[in-house]
């Protein structure tokens, strides 16, 4: 048994930033109802991913490929679930009221039923099995449509408080297809390492057969397109607002996955599948870096930077530690991915990770107030008309807590049982 040292990381953070922010959440009162229930969905996400991730870093023999696959396939259902929901009420609520929320919540518990009975029936590769990917593009239609609105709002170029709903719609779009930009050249030149992106964290063997399917692979694909094609719009918005001197931070992030995405297209495109020595320390870097530790990172500035989680005394210290977890181990983890690359001894690599730990401890104060200073605020133009007023209590937040907790543990046990019962990932009951 081997362990993807990376993705096991990956899964530490986000379990670790899930369990810390339902803690936060649960705490705090008087906080804006699509904010609340936001905070909810995205600490769920990162508990589920998280899960996925410590769970299928582990290499295990063949005959347990299959428990990976069905984790994978399952929890991913909440995963999905929770980011669709999130992108109808933040950053601007879709969702007007308690009676369209209920719809919109049993219409994705629906697909999850009938994705999850065609896994058991049909196995992975089914059509029906992959419904949910296509509900990515719905994300991101959102999301897209919404920082274009906010980004371009006349005469509200320069208003902070309009300007920060577009960058939170654009840091969402990143964190959640933002791997598939550093490819996003590919997709004009046709090339194979764009159409051929693992979907999963599973290791070479299952994730092949996650993936064998034809139509499956075309629903990848053309998630994988329409996501390079909001990433290309965002791109060019922001190329446009840096060129107006309105840029900020987000702008450049932005603008540094697309020209990587540039870089790695001269990198696949030069070398050869089987003589490639460098594209795997490329990919590492790149797309797997995203996926496993920039993801927790930018769910933390989500949380704090736009008023999520509203940072008081009784919370300020699981706060702070929180943040400093976070950065800590994802700076070391950085760091270990570098001297791996560079040839020195593990004595002076230890000696050179121990003062990143510390220059990031002696900094913890200034990196925390800088994350939680000054969070972004509702806009005050026509707030009624984009912000509905909607009154949940906190029994209402338990159950929605209870379900998705519910919802993870179905998934888990239904891919022991499944594999105790020896139903193949490949090809289900039926098969």
């Amino acid at each position: 048994m081997e362990i993807d040292g990376l993705v096991a990381v990956g899964g530490i953070l986000s379990l670790a930033l899930g369990i810390c922010a339902i803690i936060l959440v649960r705490r705090q009162e008087e906080i804006i109802w699509n904010k609340m229930i936001s905070a909810h969905l995205l600490s769920w996400m990162f508990i589920s991913r998280g899960l996925t991730q410590a769970i299928t870093s582990f290499t295990i023999e063949d005959n347990f490929l299959d428990l990976l696959i069905f984790i994978d396939q399952f929890l991913d259902f909440t995963f999905v679930f929770s980011i669709v929901l999130l992108s109808f009420i933040f950053p601007i609520p879709l969702i007007r009221n308690k009676k369209q929320l209920f719809y919109a919540i049993f219409s994705l518990v629906c697909i999850a039923i009938i994705a999850t009975f065609s896994v058991i029936l049909n196995g992975v590769n089914h059509p029906l099995s992959s419904i949910h990917i296509n509900l990515y593009i719905v994300t991101g239609t959102i999301w897209t449509i919404v920082y274009l609105k906010f980004r371009f709002m006349p005469g509200k170029e320069d208003d902070s408080e309009i300007q920060g709903i577009a960058n939170a719609a654009l840091l969402l779009n990143v964190l959640l297809v933002g791997y598939t930009w550093f490819k996003w050249t590919g997709l004009y030149t046709q090339s194979e390492f764009f159409y051929n992106q693992k979907i999963s964290s599973l290791p070479g063997a299952a994730n092949a057969l996650h993936e064998s399917q034809l139509y499956t692979d075309y629903l990848w694909s053309m998630n994988l397109a329409v996501a390079t094609f909001f990433g290309l719009t965002m791109f060019v918005v922001e190329i446009y607002r840096i060129y107006k001197r309105r840029g900020d931070w987000t702008s450049y992030l932005v603008i540094i996955y697309m020209v990587l995405g540039i870089f790695g297209q001269l990198i696949h495109g030069f070398e050869s599948v089987e003589n490639s020595s460098f594209r795997p320390v490329w990919e590492l870097m790149t797309s797997t870096l995203h996926y496993t530790l920039i993801r927790p990172l930018l769910a933390l500035l989500l949380l704090f930077r736009f008023g999520l989680i509203r940072i008081e005394d009784r919370n300020r210290s699981l706060s702070k530690t929180m943040s400093i977890i976070l950065i800590v181990v994802a700076s070391s983890a950085i760091l270990e991915i570098i001297q791996s690359l560079i040839p020195i001894t593990e004595l002076v690599s230890a000696g050179i990770l121990g003062v990143a730990i510390a220059f990031a401890i002696g900094w913890e104060e200034r990196l925390f107030n800088l994350l939680v200073s000054n969070p972004i605020e509702n806009p005050n133009h026509r707030k009624e008309y984009y912000f509905p007023i909607i009154n949940f209590d906190s029994k209402e937040m338990e159950l929605l807590d209870r379900g998705l907790f519910i919802a993870i543990i179905i998934g888990m046990s239904l891919a022991v049982m499944l594999v105790l019962i020896g139903v193949p990932a490949g090809g289900g009951v039926l098969a």
